[in-house]
Parts: structure tokens; sequence; C-alpha cells
């Protein structure tokens, strides 16, 4: 099997080759056959990442940007399909499908069955019916490979305006936030009025996310709200800490309107702009720097750099 380790035949560092779709198709490929070959067992994420040679830090984000699905939703939906298959192709029995797919009762077997596929599978398997999801079905011998001709999904709409550029290093002072990253807005009201009394220049604030919201509770997420401060700046406030982010080279998007509408934006980047690149991202800290956030901007009018790092 064909592994892209850094190090390994196949993988080559930026400078040496420029990586292509067709090779970013192939690494996702590999990281759905295995995830396919064991859909028995919890994905194990760092092993999925260094199977497809990519940042340990970031794979999740990436593999969600790039099939729209997170991996415990992409497991989770060909266990569904093998069912599928078992029932159509091989005449096996809603109670034999369900515990094979790892559901604990037939019923929630059932209600997820009828969510994927819109008929309960008493009725699916009665009927045996073709589909994508089964290929060829009840003519093969063994569940279809799901990985074969797998295809990372065309661009939609017009190409996305990035530039690589390498970030200087710098020194944040922030307000740590614990918990959704959409109220990381009450760390920045903090921020603020304690930069107002302290006497210290806001300038553009910068968010930092440290997990991935696919994989981490809501309930548990960190971000840092921030602001660039001099690189001896030191404070004795209990609720303010320091952050060093140091020089990165990045890729650097700029996303127009609302901040409800980030997450399309770095999908976007990560999903059609990278494989399309010939980038690979690297393991330093990826954030949001907001360039006109003040009062009287309308939400339509917001500018935010995303800015994501290179190796």
């Amino acid at each position: 099997m064909v592994r892209f380790r850094r190090g390994a035949p196949g993988y080559a560092p930026l400078g040496v080759r420029r990586r292509t779709r067709e090779e970013y198709e192939e690494r996702l490929r590999l990281v759905i056959r295995r995830i396919a070959e064991s859909l028995d067992a919890p994905a194990d994420l760092f092993e999925l990442a260094d199977l497809a040679g990519f940042s340990r830090f970031h794979f999740h984000r990436i593999f969600s940007a790039m099939t729209g699905e997170s991996v415990a939703g992409f497991q989770r939906r060909l266990r569904l399909e093998k069912a599928a298959w078992r029932l159509a192709g091989e005449g096996w029995s809603v109670g034999e499908a369900a515990l094979d797919a790892g559901f604990d009762s037939p019923e929630a077997f059932c209600r997820a069955f009828r969510g994927a596929f819109g008929v309960p599978p008493s009725r699916f398997a009665a009927h045996r019916p073709h589909g994508p999801w089964l290929l060829d079905a009840p003519s093969s011998a063994h569940w279809p490979d799901p990985a074969s001709g797998w295809r990372l999904p065309a661009p939609r709409g017009e190409p996305m305006q990035v530039e690589i550029r390498n970030e200087p290093g710098f020194r944040l002072a922030a307000v740590r936030h614990i918990g959704p990253y959409h109220r990381i807005g009450e760390a920045f009201d903090r921020l603020f009025a304690w930069a107002r009394s302290s006497g210290v220049p806001i300038g553009a604030p910068i968010a930092v996310y440290h997990d991935d919201p696919s994989t981490t509770p809501e309930a548990e997420l960190r971000s840092d709200a921030g602001i660039v401060v001099d690189p001896g700046f030191s404070t004795d406030d209990p609720m303010i800490h320091l952050l060093d982010v140091p020089p990165q080279r990045c890729a650097v998007a700029i996303h127009r309107g609302p901040y409800e509408r980030l997450p399309e934006t770095w999908a976007k980047l990560l999903g059609e702009w990278l494989p399309q690149s010939g980038e690979e991202v690297g393991d330093g800290l990826c954030y949001e720097r907001y360039l006109n956030d003040c009062p009287g901007v309308a939400p339509d009018e917001l500018l935010t750099e995303v800015v994501e790092p290179l190796r």
C-alpha cells in the first residue's frame, strides 16, 4: 500500500515537486479505503493523517473540507451503505445488518437507515434496488471498494483568490474562550475593555482557533481573542495571557461578509484551493484577522483575512 509519509517514496518536500489534484485524490482514497477496512472500530485520526501524509494537527479539517463530511460521519455513512449492500446483495436480515453496522438496536438502525435511504431497511431488502451506493451489489462477490474511482468534488463558483506570503511572528495579548466558536465575541468584549483601560492599542483583532469543532465537544472548544502587542509586552492581569505566534509561510484569503459565513470560506480554501495549488498545509496556527470590525460597518462589508499555515 502506498503511504505518503515524510521521507517515504512518493513524498517530496515543497520545492522538489509540487503536488497535484490527482495526488490529493489518491491520498484521500488511501484514507477512505482504511476507514472502510475498519468500520467496526473508531477511526484513529493520527493514523489516518500519517497514512496520507497530512499534518496531524490539521488532518480532520482537510478531510472534512475535501469530502464534505467529518471522519465520523463518513464512517457512519459507509456502515449504512455496507448494511444496504448486505440487505440487497446477500439477503441478510435487518437484525444481522444492524448488528454488523454497530447499532445497539434494530430500532436505532432503522431510523438511521431510513434517514440515509428514504425507506426502511425491510422495504429496501424486499425490493433489492440498485443505486450508486450499491454499484453491482447483487452480482458482486464482495462489498465494492468505496475508494475505487473516488474523486474530489468539482470546484463551484469563482476561483478563490489566495495570496501566499510570509507572515511575521507576533505576540498577542489574549483572552481565552472555552465553548462555541461563534461566541468568541464575548471574549473580545472583555479584551477590548481591558485594552481601553490599560491604554493598549487595539489594531486589527485576531482570533486563533485551537480545536477542530468536528472532533471536539462544543463546550470544550478552545480559542483566543487577541490583539497584537509589542514583543516585550507583559502584564500581571490574570484574565490576559500572552501567545507568541511564530513566523510562518501562509495562504491568506479575504472573506467578505458576515462572520457566520466564515466556515464556508475555510472550507473553500482547504477543499478547493488547496488541492489545485500544489501546496501543503503545515503544522502552525491558523487564525482570522478582522480588518474592519468596527461600529457602522454593515455585515456584508466586513473584511476578514483567513490565514492557513503552509509547509
